[in-house]
């Protein structure tokens, strides 16, 4: 998403932030369309494959408090809002 951020507003977003703008930023530009579908297509086929493993874990202070590995099923609400 920062990539497609990056790539559409950039040209407006450095001059807010009172920055150079980066040399890479101008290849960007270029091809807008292409840097776009491709950060589009390699975000969604990264998320596909993260999702695909099934592993689910919740974490709060280091500690491991749920694992759908371990139990082969998403939480509910009462297993994991105890921390709170």
């Amino acid at each position: 998403m920062a990539t497609i951020g990056l790539t559409l507003f950039g040209e407006r977003l450095f001059p807010l932030l009172n920055m150079a703008e980066p040399e890479a930023l101008a290849g960007l530009k270029e091809n807008k369309f292409a840097v776009v579908a491709g950060a589009w297509f390699l975000g969604n086929t990264i998320s596909q494959n993260m999702m695909s493993t099934g592993a689910f874990e919740v974490y709060y202070g280091g500690e491991q408090i749920f694992s759908k590995v371990a139990t082969g099923q998403l939480p509910n609400v009462q297993e994991v809002s105890f921390v709170l």
